[in-house]
């Protein structure tokens, strides 16, 4: 299994690099998903876009020919939103 998270600036940002994202790779659009629409806009919580992502057709480097049927996750989100869980994470587990 591989993972990749790309962490943007700016959560505007976010929007931007899933979509470049997806005109570089193949996505899985089924097995995708934003989780920000999971929450109202005054939530707090998990706010990421996973997208199952691989090389396919598009990608013609020979290189990477081996690795063309792989599947892998692509998560991309804000900074804000990388730093928020490991800042809870450390204050309500680590704490203790």
């Amino acid at each position: 299994m591989i993972g990749v998270r790309v962490i943007t600036y700016y959560q505007d940002d976010v929007d931007r690099a899933a979509t470049a994202l997806e005109e570089a790779f193949e996505i899985d659009e089924a097995r995708s998903i934003d989780k920000r629409r999971q929450l109202q806009l005054r939530q707090f919580g998990y706010r990421s876009v996973h997208l199952i992502a691989r090389f396919g057709s598009k990608d013609k480097d020979p290189a990477r020919a081996p690795f063309r049927s792989s599947w892998f996750e692509i998560q991309v989100r804000s900074i804000l939103e990388h730093a928020w869980p490991r800042s809870k994470h450390e204050v309500c587990y680590k704490a203790v």
